[in-house]
């Protein structure tokens, strides 16, 4: 009988206490996991023909080039990587140069070279420039940057 009323005495006067720190702990901690998070993607325009533009954090790497055949061959490409899925760079349909992104990853001090970008992704021909020329050239989704935020 006197565990049972200590037990309930003691519960009374410490379970708002309890339930405060527990309450505190679980919002501290969902916060904290929100700004750990990276910054998500924002589409800033709807899908259209197929293509999303958006404004994104993406790494930017150099691979070897690769014909159509799938063999490698001596040179590199440049192509933003996005999760997973990496996507060529079409330079001849940007807004932006490879000189200025070059410039920019240079300054970049991070092991990852990011950057914040305006993008499309597109489906076509990669090595072809001119529509209304009819050549072989490496097709899939590609990247075509439209902007680079600088902070």
């Amino acid at each position: 009988m006197t565990i049972n009323i200590s037990v309930h005495l003691f519960m009374k006067k410490f379970a708002p206490i309890l339930f405060l720190l527990l309450a505190a702990t679980t919002i501290g901690s969902s916060s904290c996991a929100r700004m750990l998070q990276p910054k998500p993607t924002e589409e800033i325009t709807k899908k259209t023909d197929g293509n999303t533009k958006m404004i994104t954090y993406a790494e930017f790497v150099q691979l070897n080039y690769t014909s159509q055949k799938g063999e490698i061959q001596e040179g590199k490409e440049w192509y933003v990587r996005m999760s997973v899925q990496d996507y060529f760079i079409k330079w001849c349909e940007c807004a932006v140069s490879i000189d200025e992104i070059e410039n920019l990853l240079e300054k970049n001090t991070n092991m990852i070279k990011t950057l914040e970008i305006e993008l499309e992704i597109k489906s076509g021909d990669w090595d072809n420039c001119d529509p209304n020329v009819i050549a072989a050239s490496r097709g899939g989704k590609y990247a075509v940057i439209h902007h680079v935020y600088v902070k």
